[in-house]
């Protein structure tokens, strides 16, 4: 699981229902207790009751009013039975207690009252309380009696089963309640997290060149580093291409003389060609270089250039310079698709690889571009692709065509080293670069680079 917030819902979540839980557990016992202490105590207070309601015979025997203070004694199968047992066996039973045959149970001292859970002869659970008293007769004798409450437990079990029911149905109710709130609290405090990939993911699309929020004070160091990544990654660039371009430049005066001494007649004409050879290899060579080090390489913290404006602008530029041909190009690229990168790599790209269609095509080249998402990652791409009804292309030329310096026709003027610059363009973009046959005849360059990684 790899969100944050999903964790810690999971183990809020997880503390909830165990806190909850053990709490529940804890008030059903102390309710269930409290409960079998309320039986008692009812229980009690009917023997006392009883007890204050007997009168003794001189048979030695104790005697019940006919209608008892307990309502429910009076009424069969009401729940609350009694009975009063004697020395020698059972003296007197409630009207509730007619047909059944109620548990024999006896206390171990007179005086305390006796709690217990016992079983009818019919399998009925009750509630029994036994409280025995000595009672002197007529005759001062002390004799034993036996005073028995049974409650049946039906009434008990129903009680606390619903309050069980009323217990968890408030502790579910309680849950997700607490659960909403503490989704709403992590959606609010993981806010600024989210905010911080939200401003990560503009400067990845070139929208801004920083993180320029206001973050919590536990964000804003992090932010703050971010910031100097930034900064730091666009100076060394810079550092870079500006050194790669001074060597370049550096060498240009020198290459010059050389080749001036190479048109030089006073010189064997086997040596005069093999120097002006090495000073047009180094020359492509410099060249190649001083490309390389205008094209800046995945902007990461870039910019997000309108591919549209640069394709027309390279078109009309070329339309001048082949315009004894009479060429037609055709553009297909809506005003939204854009380039995730710099404006210079963008016109390196295009550049190169409209100019080889340019000089190769017979009379017709299409330019589209669209945005594709693979299928299966769920990557999305930007696709641009230029098509040319040229000679065509045969497959097994088309990886040595990326080398520096191979041309498709030596015939052609230039130096072969386009391709090879759009290769290691694409290279630091993560993209790809296709050559195939076109549906006009001739090559269809294909290129490929991801919008985000």
């Amino acid at each position: 699981m790899n969100s944050l917030g999903r964790r810690l819902l999971l183990a809020s979540g997880v503390l909830l229902i165990v806190f909850l839980g053990v709490t529940g557990l804890v008030l059903d016992n102390a309710f269930r207790h409290s409960a079998l202490s309320a039986v008692q105590d009812r229980l009690q207070a009917i023997v006392y009751t009883l007890l204050a309601a007997a009168e003794p015979t001189p048979e030695g025997s104790l005697q019940m009013p006919p209608e008892l203070p307990e309502a429910r004694f009076n009424t069969p199968q009401s729940g609350l039975y009694a009975q009063v047992v004697g020395e020698q066996g059972p003296l007197w039973k409630s009207p509730s207690a007619l047909g059944m045959g109620l548990p024999k149970v006896s206390a171990t001292k007179a005086g305390v009252g006796e709690f217990s859970q016992q079983h009818t002869h019919h399998g009925m659970t009750v509630f029994a309380l036994v409280f025995d008293v000595l009672w002197e007769d007529s005759q001062q004798q002390a004799r034993r009696y036996s005073i028995q409450v049974f409650e049946d437990r039906n009434s008990f079990a129903n009680q606390v089963q619903g309050f069980r029911k009323s217990l968890w149905g408030w502790f579910i109710f309680l849950a997700l309640l607490l659960e909403l709130a503490l989704t709403l609290v992590l959606r609010w405090g993981l806010s600024p997290l989210r905010r911080v990939v939200d401003d990560l993911e503009q400067i990845k699309q070139g929208r801004q060149k920083e993180l320029t929020a206001s973050y919590p004070d536990e964000l804003q160091p992090f932010a703050d580093s971010i910031n100097s990544f930034i900064h730091s990654e666009r100076g060394q660039r810079d550092r870079y291409r500006n050194s790669l371009g001074d060597i370049a430049h550096s060498l240009k005066t020198p290459l010059a003389v050389v080749r001036t001494l190479a048109e030089q007649q006073d010189m064997p004409e086997k040596t005069r060609a093999q120097l002006k050879e090495q000073a047009v290899r180094m020359t492509q060579i410099v060249d190649y270089q001083l490309q390389r080090a205008s094209a800046r390489g995945k902007v990461v913290l870039g910019q997000r250039v309108l591919l549209k404006e640069i394709v027309l602008r390279l078109r009309d530029t070329l339309d001048k310079v082949y315009t004894e041909r009479g060429l037609t190009c055709e553009i297909d690229v809506t005003d939204d698709v854009a380039f995730p990168g710099d404006q210079g790599d963008l016109m390196e790209l295009v550049g190169n690889i409209l100019d080889n269609a340019y000089k190769y095509t017979s009379s017709k080249i299409a330019i589209s571009a669209w945005y594709q998402t693979d299928q299966k990652t769920a990557q999305q791409h930007l696709l641009i692709q230029i098509d040319d009804d040229g000679p065509g292309l045969d497959p097994e030329l088309a990886d040595e065509l990326l080398k520096r310096g191979v041309r498709f026709d030596e015939q052609v003027e230039g130096q072969g080293i386009g391709l090879a610059v759009v290769r290691d363009i694409l290279k630091s973009y993560d993209g790809q670069l296709l050559l195939s046959k076109s549906s006009l005849g001739g090559v269809r360059v294909e290129i490929i680079i991801p919008l985000t990684t």
